[in-house]
């Protein structure tokens, strides 16, 4: 996806993990040249499938640069450690204790793990896989080798790579005496990579229509457990599985339909392929991706049934469901009041009797630069007409945010909303650009809004105008 994504609230689940844990993970270490003092683990609750909601515990430095976590485990798990901007993946089990060191200036080069434990030896080994495998440089190689070759070549290409990962994997098992925990994780984690690769392929190629692929591309599949339920909480896995419905869906000429209209496809196509857990994380998948354009009343039918059946998938389904909800067309656009350019403060309430395209951006996202022209000539469109062009800014400073809106020459009515205020949060941006139509009234007409380079943006919002007359 090219939407840069962000998280604006974090979920903390430490009393409920307290209570089920077996026994904390003690996480110590010390950090040179430390980027700021905070210091963090944290994971997604099925692998962020369902919600972005996360488990996250930190803590800061102390002068010295040195840190001490307790992190509440009832299983074996892998987490993410971040400090800075930076983030390694680390792998914790129950009551071991293990140190760190880092240095974040050569932050993958430098971090070591010491521990006479599993959890040492395994995060030592996911440190050493990312540098060999999936360090920026050769991802980058991945993309353009899969660019330069043609298909016979490309699928030569992704299972001599997947093989010589499961080849290294299986030579340092034996080496190392990894953990099978571990073991399985990187097994399960690369076959889902490959499988979902090798799904996305086809969709790659810059063609107006997908190319015509040999007898037996798909045969991989027959290798690929699409009913695991060890991989649930995976996100390599749920990536899967949302490509592997794109999949069936063109399979089945079904490309070209509505959100509901898959949505119900989806749903029926999960049931005959998915048992247990992994029906359950994936009934939630597809209500969290139909969620994303709007709740419905089916929806909510849908998800009270699950609710049934799944405590665990519902909890964490729940919130998206309700903020759907809350953001639905007719409900009220949450009310906000920011600074623009001059320093003067701007009311969403300031526009009401005017139909208001509601932009949230920022500086550093690519995707949202390359709108901005297209957005220009939309507002020239409706020039005279009751139309608000309202761009927010989620910048981390205020002159960052300037610049911004210097460089793309923007115009309209410019706020600023920065991360530590709830604007965003309101309106559950979870990736940007967003754009929401509110309606002249003062409530939302279209949540995810057609963006300024789609042709039938200019129909949704006369659509709005015309809704308020």
């Amino acid at each position: 996806m090219n939407h840069l994504r962000f998280s604006l609230t974090v979920m903390f689940f430490a009393l409920a993990l307290l209570a089920s844990a077996q026994s904390p993970a003690k996480l110590s270490g010390v950090i040179t040249h430390p980027v700021g003092r905070p210091v963090g683990v944290l994971w997604y609750p099925y692998g962020g499938a369902l919600s972005e909601e996360r488990v996250a515990f930190s803590t800061k430095l102390d002068d010295n640069g040195a840190f001490q976590l307790d992190i509440p485990l009832d299983k074996p798990r892998v987490a993410t450690l971040s400090h800075g901007r930076e983030t390694t993946p680390l792998f914790l089990f129950p009551g071991d204790k293990i140190e760190m060191k880092l240095d974040p200036g050569m932050f993958d080069e430098t971090i070591s793990y010491s521990g006479d434990n599993a959890s040492a030896k395994a995060s030592n080994f996911l440190a050493a896989w990312f540098l060999k495998f999936d360090d920026g440089t050769p991802a980058n190689l991945h993309a353009l080798q899969v660019q330069s070759l043609d298909i016979p070549g490309y699928m030569a290409y992704s299972d001599k790579r997947y093989q010589e990962r499961i080849s290294f994997l299986q030579a340092e098992k034996t080496r190392l005496s990894l953990p099978d925990e571990l073991v399985n994780f990187v097994a399960q984690r690369e076959l889902y990579k490959y499988a979902l690769e090798r799904l996305q392929y086809p969709y790659m190629q810059e063609q107006e229509e997908l190319p015509e692929l040999p007898a037996g591309y798909y045969d991989f599949l027959s290798k690929v457990p699409v009913n695991q339920e060890s991989a649930v909480g995976l996100s390599e896995y749920a990536n899967f599985l949302e490509m592997y419905l794109i999949y069936r869906q063109a399979a089945a000429g079904k490309s070209e339909i509505s959100p509901v209209e898959k949505m119900e496809a989806d749903w029926k196509i999960i049931g005959e392929v998915l048992t247990g857990n992994a029906l359950r994380m994936g009934q939630g998948m597809v209500l969290s991706a139909v969620l994303r354009e709007g709740y419905t009343p089916r929806v909510g039918e849908l998800f009270d049934d699950l609710a049934k059946t799944d405590d665990g998938i519902s909890k964490a389904l729940r919130p998206v469901v309700e903020t759907a909800r809350k953001l639905g067309p007719g409900n009220p656009a949450p009310a906000f009041t920011l600074v623009n350019m001059e320093g003067k403060e701007v009311s969403l309430a300031d526009m009401k009797g005017k139909v208001v395209y509601l932009d949230f951006w920022a500086s550093w996202c690519g995707p949202c630069r390359a709108e901005m022209p297209y957005s220009h000539t939309l507002a020239d469109r409706f020039k005279g007409e009751d139309v608000v062009f309202m761009y927010i800014s989620i910048d981390d400073t205020e002159k960052a945010w300037k610049k911004g809106v210097a460089d793309l020459k923007m115009k309209g009515t410019l706020l600023w909303s920065p991360r530590d205020k709830s604007t965003g949060a309101d309106y559950d941006i979870q990736y940007i650009p967003a754009y929401f139509i509110i309606a002249r009234d003062g409530t939302i007409f279209a949540r995810n809004a057609r963006r300024p380079s789609d042709p039938e943006v200019d129909q949704q919002i006369r659509a709005a105008l015309a809704a308020g007359r």
